[in-house]
């Protein structure tokens, strides 16, 4: 028996062809005059085995702040303009699940220079949020994370934007 290995960097063949990546993998440019969701997917899904599963990113060029970050399904992945499942949106702060129709007001607003992460608590089946190092909380429970994979995920909508895991 051998446990899976933690995501590690972006994955170039799930994420969006709009979306550039750089340095080891480990940077995205949207660099595409397209608006619209391009997601930038990691190359593993979160363990299954593992109490704690989380990934971050600080977002190195805003322009426009809408980026979300969290996870996506596994079947989902293959489109690179999929949904995020759970996410978490630095424009308005909102929590989005599933769709754009099941939304909610919630945290913060993020941007330039901030620190995103999202996590899974497999012990609570709870997904969270961080910014800046600091817990914003545990909106989203995950009953399905025994069955299903979900790959983290950061959705970026306008040319120029940059994160980096």
């Amino acid at each position: 028996f051998r446990a899976r290995e933690m995501p590690t960097k972006i994955c170039s063949t799930r994420s969006s062809p709009f979306i550039s990546i750089e340095e080891d993998d480990m940077v995205a440019r949207y660099d595409q005059e397209y608006f619209g969701p391009a997601n930038v997917v990691s190359n593993r899904p979160f363990n299954k085995f593992k109490r704690l599963n989380y990934f971050e990113v600080q977002v190195m060029e805003g322009l426009g702040e809408n980026i979300s970050i969290g996870l996506l399904k596994y079947g989902d992945t293959s489109s690179f303009l999929s949904e995020i499942y759970y996410s978490y949106n630095g424009e308005n702060g909102w929590l989005y699940r599933n769709s754009d129709w099941d939304y909610q007001p919630w945290g913060p607003l993020f941007g330039t220079g901030d620190r995103i992460g999202c996590g899974f608590d497999r012990e609570n089946n709870k997904i969270f949020f961080t910014k800046n190092a600091e817990l914003l909380g545990a909106p989203f429970s995950l009953d399905d994370f025994a069955t299903a994979e979900f790959y983290p995920c950061v959705s970026l909508n306008y040319n120029g934007q940059v994160v980096r895991l």
